[in-house]
C-alpha cells in the first residue's frame, strides 16, 4: 500500500476591529478565523449597522484605509479587518415660550442642543420665572417640561407656559394741603397685569364747599407710567384760586357822599363769602342824605375773578 502525504500550508488569523473617526476602539477586538487553518480558506465578517459606547451612538461609515476586506482567504499574515463608525447625527432639542393657551410667543425659540448632535448626548435646560415682552410681565405657569434628557433621532421640544403677572392698583388724588378735595379716583384696580400703561387726566379746577381751587402747575406728579407690585397714587396738589376785590360805595346821584369802603381786598381765594353793611344816613357838607331803600343793591355775595361794586344811592333828606 503506497499513501501519499500532501502538506498544508496553514495561515494566521483574522481579527475584526470598530473604531470611531479618531481611531478610539469602540468594542473589543472580534476573532473572525483563528490561526492554524488552511491558506486560502475563506472568512467573510459583516460590519454592526449601530454601535453604542458609553450612552452615544454610532454608526457604520467604511472601512479604514489599509483595513483587510471584509472577504477574503487566510493568508501567511495576520489580517485585520478594521470597520470605521462616525457618530449617529440626532435631531435638535429646542425650548419654545408661549403665553399660555395662545399661539403666542414671549421669547425666540431657545436651542438647547442643534440638530446633528450626536445621540445619546446628554442634555439640560432651565427656564426663567418671569419674562418681559412689550413691557407685560409674566411668569412661568406651576407646570414645566422635563428639563433633561438624551439627543434621540426624533426632534424633542420643551414646551414653557406662561400666565400674566398681576400687579396693584393706581389710583389719583385731589389735595390741598392734607385736605381732600375730591373723592379718589381709583384710575387702575388691582390684579391687572405688570407692565400695562395708564395714563391720568388732570383736573384743572375744583369746587369744594363753595371755594375754589385751582392746580398747582409747579408741583405736577408723574400722569403716567406702568402697573407695578406696589400700589401707586397720583397726587394732584391745589391751591385756592384768588379773585378780585369788593369795594363799597355811597353816591347820591353822581356825587360820592362818603368814601368808598374796600370790603374785599383783591387775592381772596374765590367762592369766599362777603356781606357789606348798609348806613342809613350820611351827612356831606352839612347836608343830610338818606338811604334810597327803593335801589338797595345786592348786599352779599361771594368773591370772583371779577372786581365787585356794591352802590348804595342816597337822597336827600328832607326837612
Amino acid at each position: 500500500v503506497i499513501v501519499d502525504y500532501v502538506a498544508y500550508k496553514l495561515g494566521q488569523g483574522v481579527k475584526a476591529r470598530y473604531v470611531d473617526e479618531t481611531g478610539a476602539e469602540l468594542k473589543g477586538e472580534v476573532l473572525v478565523q483563528k490561526a492554524g487553518l488552511r491558506n486560502g480558506t475563506k472568512y467573510s465578517v459583516a460590519p454592526e449597522p449601530v454601535l453604542e459606547k458609553d450612552g452615544l451612538k454610532y454608526v457604520y461609515k467604511e472601512l479604514k484605509q489599509g483595513s483587510a476586506a471584509a472577504s477574503g482567504v487566510v493568508s501567511d499574515n495576520e489580517q485585520v479587518v478594521t470597520f470605521v463608525y462616525k457618530k449617529a447625527e440626532g435631531k435638535a432639542v429646542k425650548a419654545e415660550f408661549f403665553k399660555k393657551d395662545t399661539a403666542i410667543k414671549l421669547l425666540e425659540d431657545l436651542i438647547i442642543k442643534p440638530a446633528g448632535t450626536q445621540v445619546g448626548t446628554p442634555w439640560t435646560s432651565t427656564h426663567k420665572n418671569e419674562l418681559v415682552k412689550d413691557h407685560l410681565v409674566y411668569v412661568i405657569d406651576g407646570k414645566v417640561p422635563v428639563e433633561q434628557g438624551k439627543v434621540t433621532e426624533a426632534e424633542q421640544v420643551l414646551k414653557y407656559n406662561y400666565v400674566p403677572k398681576l400687579g396693584k392698583g393706581v389710583n389719583v388724588r385731589y389735595v390741598h394741603d392734607s385736605k381732600e378735595l375730591k373723592p379718589t379716583l381709583n384710575l387702575i384696580k388691582d390684579g391687572l397685569q405688570i407692565g400695562t400703561a395708564w395714563g391720568s387726566t388732570r383736573v384743572n379746577e375744583i369746587e369744594k364747599d363753595g371755594l375754589k381751587y385751582v392746580l398747582d402747575m409747579k408741583n405736577l406728579p408723574t400722569e403716567s407710567g406702568r402697573v407695578t407690585d406696589s400700589v401707586q397714587d397720583v397726587v394732584y396738589k391745589y391751591v385756592p384760586k384768588l379773585g378780585k376785590g369788593v369795594k363799597v360805595k355811597y353816591m347820591a346821584g353822581d356825587k360820592v357822599i362818603k368814601d368808598e369802603f374796600e370790603l374785599v381786598k383783591d387775592g381772596v381765594q374765590v367762592g369766599t363769602k362777603w356781606s357789606a353793611t348798609k348806613v342809613n344816613e350820611i351827612e356831606k357838607d352839612g347836608l343830610t342824605y338818606v338811604l334810597d331803600e327803593k335801589s338797595l343793591p345786592i348786599e352779599n355775595g361771594i368773591v370772583t375773578t371779577d372786581s365787585q361794586e356794591v352802590i348804595y344811592k342816597y337822597v336827600p333828606k328832607l326837612g
